[in-house]
């Protein structure tokens, strides 16, 4: 069974999701963001990341799958973005499970479709709508 929760926020208060995701990436090793294009995915992962203690400019890994930073505590982070991944076989080609299955490593997906058949536990799917021009919820589902 998934643990759920919910918030919604201002885009001006973006530092009350980040509150709130802070305190699910501190419990879970793989956060998946799942979002209409323009909901707010690589800018809460910027934000959220900033917030742990990565010090290097956040960007969006969409041409290059992924990025990865250290954070000021020695934690490693890697940020994907699998929008153009195709299928399952091309993200294990790519190396890309073995970067997941790293021990210690922080995982953010944006556009993680394509990983959920090998997402068995330690995760959390977090959902973003957009509720008018200026507001979000964000619905979380953990296992």
């Amino acid at each position: 069974m998934k643990n759920s929760s919910k918030i919604s926020y201002k885009l001006k208060d973006i530092n009350k999701a980040v509150d709130w995701l802070k305190d699910l990436a501190q419990r879970y090793k793989i956060l998946c963001f799942y979002g209409d294009l323009g909901a707010g995915k690589t800018t809460l992962v910027r934000a959220l990341l900033k917030d742990l203690g990565v010090r290097d400019s956040v960007v969006s890994p969409t041409y290059t799958y992924v990025r990865s930073y250290v954070g000021d505590d020695g934690t490693l982070f890697h940020h994907f973005d699998l929008y153009r991944i195709a299928d399952l076989t091309s993200f294990y080609e790519s190396g890309f499970d073995e970067m997941i299955e790293q021990q210690g490593v922080k995982v953010f997906v944006e556009w993680p479709e394509v990983i959920e058949p090998i997402l068995k536990n330690d995760f959390c799917e977090i959902r973003i709508s957009s509720q008018g021009d200026d507001e979000r919820v964000l619905e979380s589902f953990c296992s």
